[in-house]
């Protein structure tokens, strides 16, 4: 895959960076598509009402702090498998 990099020369001028993923690079982004799109557990559709129940009430204690709060929707499924 390919690779474009921006960064900010000496003299504050954009600076692109072509090139090929690097093996870190390349690692990062497959173990992203794998948590976030082709792992067979993910559930994908629409929240069960319980989950909209949830998020709502989240929301109204914690704001717009999404990643804190789906954290804590998987805490609660997780615990209601166990």
């Amino acid at each position: 895959m390919n690779n474009i990099s921006v960064g900010v020369g000496r003299e504050g001028e954009i600076v692109l960076k072509k090139g090929p993923w690097t093996a870190t690079e390349d690692a990062v982004l497959a173990g992203l598509r794998w948590a976030n799109h082709l792992r067979p557990n993910l559930k994908k559709g629409s929240f069960s009402p319980e989950e909209e129940r949830i998020i709502i009430e989240l929301h109204a204690k914690m704001g717009n702090r999404w990643a804190r709060m789906a954290t804590q929707v998987i805490i609660i499924n997780f615990l209601k498998i166990s």
